[in-house]
């Protein structure tokens, strides 16, 4: 201990990391990790990409690059959603799901929802059918009841 990150001892003693943690903490020994500062070009990356492709391309954690983002006030670039534009629209029903999301760098869920949304038929069938059960105008008056 002293020596190490806490994680590699944990690794080599077969033991949690919190463990290892709590018990240098207990003999007093300090942690080895050095604070490491951000410089302005790691500190751009933040909020361009997802948390888990800045902290591999810099070598930091995904808690380390959210909590740096959280407190640059940028947005989470992975839940940002791409709005549809009208080609990719037109796209719809024209291929299986499957190949159209590949194609267009979307969900198959993604694609699925939107070509339900807009009342598109699926590839190869001849006209939109909801799913069984589903009725919109139900489904909105079940949820106002609970609505205050």
């Amino acid at each position: 201990m002293g020596t190490a990150r806490d994680t590699e001892i944990a690794k080599r003693l077969k033991r949690d990391a919190k463990e290892v943690c709590r018990k240098r903490c207990e003999l007093g020994i300090a942690s080895v990790v050095e604070r490491r500062f951000w410089t302005p070009e790691e500190a751009a990356l933040v909020g361009k990409l997802s948390d888990a492709a800045v902290a591999s391309r810099l070598g930091r954690t995904k808690g380390d690059v959210a909590a740096k983002r959280r407190q640059m006030g940028a947005a989470y670039s992975a839940r940002q959603k791409c709005p549809w534009t009208e080609a990719e629209d037109k796209l719809l029903g024209t291929e299986a799901d499957e190949s159209l999301a590949q194609r267009l760098g979307r969900t198959v869920v993604a694609v699925g929802r939107r070509r339900a949304n807009l009342r598109i038929a699926r590839f190869g069938a001849e006209a939109f059918r909801p799913r069984p059960g589903y009725d919109k105008a139900k489904r909105s008056s079940k949820l106002s009841r609970w609505t205050p």
